[in-house]
């Protein structure tokens, strides 16, 4: 089952793999051309509905029944999401951003005159020919184009995928179960670097009701609720070339690599908490079909970075424009908070779980898992 998994993990790296070396080499560097004020908000335009995704993502998937496992019981499932992204964040105005486009005050930016200011974001449409931005300064007196760049595209998809993981819970005494979510730090492949963990605690409430105390007494209960907490710490990184010096800006060190530890990162902290309700039913023998619903608070911090050393083109009244060299130019810190409502269904076959669920909330996702599930070891039960 590891083998199936990160050969899952593997299709999984290279489809962000062909999104990214596009984004990296040829288009996100390119806003930090409009200086560091302003190529930090294009930034946060242009990935606003991915770091919602990554952020919103890493709370699902923490169950697919309201039902703890039994004492030694334990599931072993590796979860994939995505989120949908909605229309309204799928594009950006250039002219609300708060950019500075007045010439009068110092280095400013605009689009190619007649362009439309709705944009794409990185999930937004491919455009045939998407426009160009000019970064202007006066010097000396003169209005002076000091840089410009092509004004990145859309990858053409409507879907931002959370990252992959394993989940292992095991049932505890009180009806309770204890789970861990993780992907190894690794380096998969050499230009990637992931790192997730999470835990979280998940208790049965219908237990407290005398008649339905005994969790496996299965026919008595009407239905299983369930109260979880769960908490994520997450990191990736992606390494690549981004911006290289500007050709026809003065470089006052041209020996210097500057692509050389050029690279994106995401990182940051969830959790969620709510309550779990699902109904088992058996249509065949050693066949389980159990929907489940769920209600709850979801709480996440995603830190948007670009690492590493970058050449910001700069005004110059000598050489109308040089190289200046800024590290870590990047940093953009988000907080998504939400009261979220899901609702998905598991079959069991036998020993084997196939599970999927929708979640509705500041971006909506789907996440799907597949496990190996027993019950409890006392006594043993499938």
């Amino acid at each position: 089952m590891r083998t199936t998994i990160f050969k899952i993990c593997g299709i999984f790296l290279l489809t962000i793999s062909t999104l990214t070396n596009v984004l990296a080499q040829e288009q996100s560097g390119n806003f930090l051309k409009a200086g560091l004020d302003d190529g930090n908000k294009l930034v946060n335009a242009y990935f606003a509905p991915s770091i919602k995704g990554f952020g919103q993502g890493i709370n699902d998937g923490w169950y697919n029944t309201a039902k703890p496992l039994g004492i030694l019981g334990f599931d072993l499932r590796f979860n994939l999401g995505i989120g949908i992204v909605d229309k309204v964040d799928q594009s950006y105005n250039f002219n609300n951003l708060d950019l500075n486009t007045d010439h009068s005050k110092g280095t400013y930016i605009v689009l190619a005159p007649g362009s439309d200011p709705n944009r794409q974001s990185l999930y937004g449409i491919k455009e045939t020919n998407p426009p160009k931005a000019f970064v202007r300064s006066t010097i000396n007196g003169v209005d002076t184009t000091i840089a410009s760049f092509t004004m990145p595209n859309g990858v053409g998809s409507a879907y931002t995928p959370s990252l992959p993981m394993l989940q292992l819970s095991v049932g505890v005494p009180k009806n309770t179960e204890v789970t861990l979510r993780f992907f190894p730090k690794t380096l998969f492949p050499t230009e990637y670097k992931i790192r997730l963990f999470g835990i979280a605690v998940k208790h049965d409430l219908v237990q407290y009701i005398r008649k339905y105390k005994d969790l496996l007494v299965d026919s008595k209960r009407p239905f299983d609720l369930s109260v979880y907490l769960g908490y994520t710490n997450y990191g990736a990184e992606y390494k690549k070339p981004m911006l290289e010096p500007d050709q026809f800006a003065f470089n006052p060190d041209p020996s210097f690599n500057y692509t050389a530890n050029q690279r994106i990162s995401f990182s940051g902290h969830a959790f969620t908490g709510g309550f779990i309700i699902s109904k088992e039913t058996s249509p065949l023998r050693n066949i389980g079909f159990e929907p489940f619903g769920g209600i709850n608070y979801a709480n996440s911090r995603v830190n948007l970075k670009f690492l590493g050393d970058f050449p910001i083109t700069v005004p110059s009244t000598t050489t109308n424009s040089k190289i200046e060299r800024v590290t870590d130019p990047v940093s953009i810190v988000k907080y998504i908070s939400n009261v979220r409502i899901n609702a998905g269904a598991r079959i069991k076959i036998y020993m084997v779980t196939v599970s999927a669920e929708y979640s509705i909330g500041t971006i909506n996702t789907v996440t799907a898992s597949l496990g190996i599930n027993i019950q409890s070891f006392k006594p043993y039960k499938m």
